[in-house]
């Protein structure tokens, strides 16, 4: 393996894109290392022996161990004690499988943060300490969060570091929808055949790799046939102490749509939350890019504004990033006031969450009246006039149920909370002074 130190990811870009200097850097590699060579690219500061003087990346050069094709046995491998599977065929066969890994997507350019500190440290015991050594405490691995934290990212990091330190592995990344796409296709192919060869060859080619990564599983709810075909290949490789990695929007207790036995066996290893990244991350994410890219254009003082206005996902700030950094392409100068006005055409403005706890509270302050007293029996008029307002924000602010509204008002009844939102309604079109006082509650409420 040889580690070229190089300033920036354009250097990278310019090495792999141009075939005459990629051919001659190809050629000098292969002579001095031999045809079985490893070529990564350090990106980042700091030369041989010093300190690194900012983000490191390393990028490998096409082709690595961890995105080379594989010809796998389409009879398994045995691993320890494990059995033969039932659906394999007799005279061994072989299949190229490639494993969809993306190089840049390794540990190394992985930044941690508290938002997703376990998981990161998880992938690290499992791909890098671990040595691809199955860990019943880790597997299966399943990782959950909201859209563009990092989930991706760190499944495919696991299944490098295991390819890079042990290359006669299988490994395989696919999206939920593609693993569905082929069983269907499978299946199709087997009707038209009047036999079952083609899912057959599916399953045992799923039952030979050593390590499993399903991106977005939660795409396989409903599907009852594609889940039975998973839930043999989950339990087969498991029982070959083989390594399964899952991701998923969502908590396997807020999981719809799935056998309880395919649950269960999710729930038997570890799960870990991907959170939105925290200022620190995010500011992290944007320096790294900029080291990344070779960036100088944009400065410090822009890059915290973005940190601090961009807190979604890690997507959204790259995204917001990269549209600031354009204008630097024609000449002009990255200001803030030029990042706001991107910023504020990208990113939606958060808005506040209210209560109906709020609301009860804002009516009572402006009416002078005790949260007690709203939520009591009585009917003087200017508590139950009260009551009537909470009842008609709560409608237009939370767009809250009439049986959720009455539980939070004293258990007042679904009728009761439909004829006081209509008679607010009523009022306000011909009481000025109602109307005024419900517009005054309500921008209180958006602007406190």
């Amino acid at each position: 393996m040889l580690m070229l130190q190089i300033p920036s990811q354009w250097y990278y870009e310019q090495l792999e894109d141009d075939l005459t200097l990629n051919g001659i850097l190809n050629s000098v590699v292969t002579s001095v290392i031999g045809q079985e060579r490893e070529l990564l690219y350090s990106i980042g500061g700091g030369g041989v022996g010093a300190e690194a003087s900012g983000p490191q990346m390393r990028i490998p050069s096409v082709p690595t161990s961890a995105n080379l094709d594989q010809m796998v046995d389409l009879q398994p491998k045995e691993l320890g004690d494990a059995r033969v599977t039932p659906y394999a065929i007799p005279a061994v066969r072989q299949v190229i499988i490639n494993p969809n890994l993306n190089p840049e997507k390794n540990i190394e350019n992985f930044v941690k943060g508290g938002c997703n500190e376990l998981g990161y440290e998880v992938a690290r015991q499992i791909g890098v300490v671990g040595l691809g050594k199955a860990n019943s405490k880790f597997n299966p691995l399943y990782i959950f969060g909201a859209s563009g934290l990092g989930k991706t990212h760190l499944a495919q990091s696991i299944g490098i570091a295991i390819r890079e330190r042990h290359p006669d592995r299988y490994v395989l990344y696919v999206a939920a929808m593609n693993f569905l796409n082929e069983y269907t296709e499978a299946v199709s192919k087997d009707k038209k055949s009047g036999n079952s060869g083609a899912v057959k060859d599916f399953i045992n080619r799923y039952e030979s790799l050593h390590v499993l990564i399903l991106d977005d599983v939660h795409e396989l709810a409903h599907k009852s046939g594609t889940q039975d075909v998973l839930f043999s290949i989950f339990n087969y490789l498991l029982n070959r102490g083989c390594h399964i990695i899952f991701t998923s929007l969502y908590k396997l207790v807020d999981m719809q749509g799935f056998r309880e036995e395919l649950l269960s066996r999710f729930k038997s290893g570890i799960q870990v939350e991907m959170l939105p990244p925290d200022y620190d991350t995010r500011l992290r994410i944007l320096k790294r890019s900029c080291y990344a890219d070779g960036i100088d254009t944009v400065s410090e003082e822009v890059l915290k504004l973005i940190a601090e206005r961009v807190k979604t996902n890690v997507r959204e700030l790259k995204g917001v990033f990269f549209s600031v950094f354009v204008r630097s392409l024609t000449g002009g100068e990255v200001t803030v006031e030029f990042a706001e006005s991107v910023i504020s055409d990208m990113v939606k403005d958060e808005k506040k969450l209210i209560t109906m706890k709020m609301i009860i509270a804002q009516v009572c302050e402006f009416y002078h009246l005790t949260p007690e007293a709203i939520l009591s029996k009585q009917r003087k008029r200017e508590v139950s006039v009260a009551r009537q307002i909470i009842m008609y924000l709560s409608r237009e602010l939370l767009q809250a149920s009439y049986k959720t509204i009455g539980e939070q008002l004293g258990n007042r009844t679904h009728a009761t909370c439909v004829h006081g939102c209509a008679q607010v309604e009523k009022f306000m079109e011909t009481e000025k002074q109602l109307r005024e006082e419900v517009e005054t509650i309500r921008k209180l409420l958006l602007e406190s």
